[in-house]
């Protein structure tokens, strides 16, 4: 999770190359969603770009939904 300004958030959807009405590796929207971090007690909104089902089609799902932890246990 990073902070950007306003401002970059077009500037990250070409970079993600986010296009209303396409989909490539990434949906052809992004969402808003509350996440709770380690050791605080409030939410902070995110801009989430959802990634689209057929950029995965046929790979293995990490079940935790732990990227990190199956990227440092997989052999």
């Amino acid at each position: 999770m990073y902070r950007i300004e306003d401002a970059l958030v077009p500037v990250l959807d070409e970079i993600e190359e986010v296009y209303p009405g396409l989909e490539g590796l990434f949906r052809s929207h992004r969402l808003h969603i509350e996440v709770e971090t380690e050791g605080r007690k409030n939410r902070v909104d995110c801009l989430v770009y959802p990634v689209a089902a057929a950029a995965v089609a046929g790979l293995p799902r990490i079940e935790s939904g732990n990227w990190v932890k199956h990227r440092a246990t997989r052999t």
